[in-house]
């Protein structure tokens, strides 16, 4: 585990950074942070998704959000295309 505050504050390109230099051996990682920098980048990552949970992404990003993305590409090459959206769930979902 590697707890990195500089991503508490990272605007997208600061968290894109990080990710691209994650080893590939990182099968699962968990990107805690803040807005706008968090939410941007699920959204940038969510691409032109239709319907779902990335409609559902792309009205809000609300504290304690969760985006949980597939990721079918090497960290380095990080892009939305290498990725999908596969859930969406904010806190008052959790009821």
């Amino acid at each position: 585990m590697r707890i990195l505050t500089s991503l508490y504050g990272a605007d997208v390109s600061g968290i894109l950074f990080v990710l691209h230099q994650l080893e590939e051996k990182a099968g699962s990682v968990l990107v805690v942070g803040h807005n706008p920098g968090l939410g941007e980048l699920a959204l940038n990552l969510a691409g032109l998704e239709n319907g779902g949970p990335a409609q559902r992404l792309a009205m809000k990003f609300p504290t304690g959000a969760l985006a949980t993305f597939e990721v079918s590409v090497p960290w380095e090459s990080l892009t939305p295309e290498g990725v999908s959206l596969v859930d969406f769930v904010v806190p008052r979902d959790l009821e």
